[in-house]
């Protein structure tokens, strides 16, 4: 059988982008380092599946596991989290409730899952085992794909204490998207959704409420302009 960290680069190609991570030596801090958190949803040569933290790098060298979904989390200091986003991060500061003093940030960076294993809950399972340790050091946010797949959006909603902001055209000129299509520039947006176990949460759960209000309110407007 395959090595896992190789079933982890073929599945991220697969469900995000081929240069997003390109090699299985990519994995090993987030084995190494106590703040940063890999978690996979394997099904075990015995047959009991379920989702494990891998915490030595001789697991990821590992033969008897079929891994089917994955996670990636950490706190981030300011420098490195300048390497993990497409945007500057000072734009982050200044358009979400974040501030320079919430660095370390806790940071839920990515949930993959096999396409022929979805609607099995795996998604689900992974973000509840990957979220546990984020909400011990707020911050938390998360930066999501707005794609055809609504799955990571639905979970984002549930975790975090609302939406903070939107970053077009999100993605850098060599990002290859597979939703896009890998000929064209990709144009595809992401919302950051962010808890922050203090009095932000209270603010943006009203923002959010106030725009939901909104956007109901010019649907049923819509609606009722498209019966004329």
């Amino acid at each position: 059988m395959t090595r896992v960290d190789t079933q982890l680069v073929e599945l991220s190609a697969e469900t995000t982008s081929p240069v997003y991570i390109t090699g299985p030596d990519y994995f090993v801090p987030y084995v190494r380092d106590p703040a940063k958190h890999l978690f996979v949803h394997r099904e075990a040569a015995d047959g009991v599946p379920g989702v494990v933290e891998l915490t030595e790098v001789g697991e990821l060298g590992r033969t008897d596991w079929t891994v089917d979904g994955f996670t990636l989390t950490g706190e981030f200091e300011y420098e490195e989290f300048e390497g993990e986003v497409s945007v500057p991060v000072e734009r982050v500061l200044a358009e979400t409730p974040l501030t320079r003093e919430d660095f370390p940030l806790s940071f839920f960076k990515v949930v993959a899952v096999d396409p022929d294993q979805r609607s099995r809950g795996i998604g689900t399972q992974l973000t509840a085992k990957a979220i546990a340790p984020l909400f011990e050091s707020p911050p938390v946010v998360a930066f999501i794909w707005l794609r055809d797949n609504p799955a990571n959006q639905r979970l984002a909603e549930y975790y975090a204490s609302g939406q903070v902001a939107t970053f077009e055209d999100y993605f850098d000129e060599d990002w290859d998207c597979p939703d896009c299509g890998y000929e064209n520039n990709c144009t595809c947006d992401v919302m950051v959704y962010g808890w922050f176990g203090d009095e932000r949460d209270r603010a943006v759960a009203a923002s959010n409420a106030g725009a939901d209000v909104e956007a109901e309110t010019e649907t049923e407007g819509g609606a009722g302009v498209a019966s004329h």
